[in-house]
């Protein structure tokens, strides 16, 4: 009886808010899952749950937030630069997590991957983690686990003998060992981390036998993701991507010469020891016969995340060449029509006459490659996480 009466026990909300702005937010962020209460005082009292979560986009040497996204159309959209760096420093997004960028920092003088290092970008912090003895831009992932509090650099090398991971806070890099030793990551697919853990996917010696694997971040186990969509059979190229907290898998098939057709499909749930999926959205993009200025990619998601906000807008983008020869990436928002007969989420359908929104244009040096991630600004300290 005197257990019941303690259990039943409920904390005035303005000493339990007290006492939760006195936590560090990642902490503030597990209380919440204790129950209804605590929850609503972290999401309605604290400033980091409420701060809106924006696109970051990160280019060869530059990297961009998105600000005013859903501001009036006359205005429009700003943007605010994070960092720049020069021709010789090769500076790459791994990751963010609540506010924490995880940068590589590459000197292209040098061989190697470069170094890891975090930082939060309001505060001014910067946390420089250990270095492994072989890495490259592309193998890295940060991530966050929701139920430990523990923010983790996960490294995932081309030979997936073991997978290494850094916990902040701890001194050093540990692994976990793989059971697909042989096994080739595709880098080209991705790695993404959704809900506490992380995925990526191989290929076998001939380039067949496409699998998902994943590590736990919490028991550090490293799994194989059984029952894949039967799309991933049919000819198409593919990538992960993280969608609304849930895994993606994004397909595009080339219907024709004109037009292609994008798939998103998400992993919903686990029914008798197989993954569900379900097709959320579903783009097609009609290929100008006669671009001007000059388009050197069609539109596409942008990778690994594309999915914005609970509105269900997305944002795809498309590099094109101006009339004096200026090479950048264009990004529009879109909100997609609902179409149940297509897809869960909805259908975007995408020509010279209907391109979306223009929410940013971005200068480039390099064609290869550009990511777009979540961010949103907090108080996170990370001096408390160094011990080395």
């Amino acid at each position: 009886m005197a257990d019941q009466e303690a259990h039943n026990i409920s904390i005035p909300t303005n000493v339990l808010v007290d006492i939760l702005l006195r936590l560090r937010p990642s902490d503030r962020r597990r209380y919440r899952l204790v129950c209804q209460q605590w929850r609503d005082a972290v999401d309605t009292r604290t400033t980091e749950m409420q701060s809106r979560a924006k696109p970051l986009i990160n280019t060869k040497g530059s990297a961009y937030v998105i600000d005013d996204l859903y501001s009036s159309a006359d205005q429009g959209p700003t943007m605010s630069q994070l960092w720049a760096s020069d021709d010789r420093v090769d500076t790459r997004l791994v990751g963010t997590c609540n506010g924490l960028i995880c940068l590589c920092h590459g000197d292209i003088r040098k061989p190697g991957g470069g170094a890891i290092a975090l930082a939060n970008h309001l505060t001014g912090e910067t946390l420089h983690v250990p270095p492994l003895p072989e890495g490259a831009h592309r193998t890295y992932c940060f991530a966050y686990h929701p139920t430990t509090g523990r923010y983790n650099v996960v490294h995932v090398p081309c030979r997936l003998d073991r997978v290494w991971v850094f916990v902040l806070g701890e001194p050093s890099w540990r692994y976990a060992v793989t059971a697909h030793p042989s096994a080739k990551c595709d880098y080209e697919a991705g790695i993404v981390s959704v809900d506490g853990s992380v995925y990526w996917a191989t290929c076998g010696k001939e380039g067949n036998e496409v699998k998902i694997m994943s590590i736990d971040l919490e028991d550090e186990l490293v799994r194989t993701i059984p029952g894949l969509p039967t799309v991933l059979s049919e000819p198409s190229s593919w990538t992960l991507a993280e969608v609304r907290g849930k895994l993606g898998l994004v397909f595009i098939h080339e219907e024709s010469p004109t037009v292609d057709e994008t798939e998103v499909w998400v992993m919903e749930g686990v029914v008798r020891g197989q993954h569900s999926w379900s097709k959320w959205y579903n783009m097609q993009t009609h290929k100008p016969q006669q671009p001007w200025p000059f388009q050197l990619h069609h539109q596409q998601f942008t990778r690994p995340n594309f999915a914005l906000d609970g509105k269900h807008s997305i944002l795809t983008t498309k590099l094109v060449c101006d009339s004096n020869e200026k090479i950048g990436y264009v990004f529009h928002k879109h909100m997609p029509s609902d179409d149940p007969q297509k897809a869960q989420r909805g259908v975007v359908e995408i020509d010279e006459s209907n391109e979306g929104m223009v929410v940013a244009n971005v200068e480039t040096r390099n064609v290869a490659w550009c990511r777009t991630f979540i961010y949103v600004e907090t108080t996170e300290p990370l001096s408390v996480y160094q011990c080395w």
